[in-house]
């Protein structure tokens, strides 16, 4: 597998298929394999993107803050020339997407935010995720995917499983920095000059289905679009949809 060195160490990603460039920025707790379902769907259309954000799956454990995440994305598009990009972001990923075209916003065609939020966790929200930084160095990384999908799921264990393929120490820095993040993305959507589609499960937390009508408010260029009878990973639980639905927003198809 490619790899990209810089000065966090290893970077590892993959690209599919031809066309116009796509990168997809997977959540905190996830690792590429989390796009196995969307990338035989999109590699038709984009030639696709998909990497390992540090600390997570095979790249290096380095510090994880926002800055460093949109750092890495606009170093992987300039190893790969891929500007200017369309850049779809889950979860953490999504809030990366928009701070990446913030700061590069020359370099970014459109973006999709899925399941995404500005703010990081606050109250009980952010004592259990807390503790869940504790278990991790306990009982793995598995146990980090508890916020976000409960065990009554069918896609729990799948869910699980791919967490469990990122290192613990990995998993917990991951985590901090989804706590020692500000608030600041919201001030900034107004800079956002591409358009962008947010996407949102109907089953998803109140923070995020939140967070979502507030980007719809504020981006100057916004479609929101609810997924019904979804929950936080519309790329697990609707690739086909959610595949579609990128393809006309970023393509005009349909």
């Amino acid at each position: 597998m490619p790899v990209l060195r810089g000065p966090a160490g290893a970077i590892h990603y993959a690209e599919h298929g031809d066309g116009p460039p796509l990168v997809l920025s997977h959540g905190v707790i996830e690792n590429m394999g989390s796009w196995d379902r969307m990338v035989p769907r999109l590699s038709a259309r984009f030639r696709t993107v998909v990497y390992d954000a540090r600390s997570r799956g095979r790249s290096e454990v380095a510090e994880v803050t926002y800055e460093a995440l949109v750092d890495d994305v606009a170093a992987l598009a300039d190893h790969l020339g891929l500007a200017p990009f369309f850049h779809a972001g889950h979860s953490m990923g999504g809030r990366v997407a928009l701070d990446h075209a913030v700061a590069h916003g020359g370099d970014v065609r459109a973006i999709a935010v899925i399941s995404g939020r500005l703010v990081p966790p606050s109250g009980e929200s952010r004592a259990r995720l807390l503790a869940v930084v504790d278990e991790v160095a306990e009982h793995g990384s598995g146990v980090a995917v508890s916020p976000w999908i409960t065990p009554a799921h069918p896609l729990y264990h799948e869910v699980r499983d791919l967490s469990a393929a990122n290192s613990p120490d990995g998993t917990r820095a991951a985590l901090r920095g989804l706590l020692d993040a500000d608030s600041s993305a919201v001030s900034r959507l107004g800079a956002i000059e591409a358009p962008v589609l947010v996407v949102i499960g109907e089953h998803d937390g109140e923070p995020f289905r939140e967070a979502a009508e507030l980007m719809a408010e504020r981006l100057p260029r916004c479609q929101l679009l609810t997924l019904p009878g979804v929950g936080h990973f519309p790329n697990l639980e609707a690739p086909e949809r959610l595949a579609a639905e990128l393809g006309r927003f970023f393509l005009g198809e349909g």
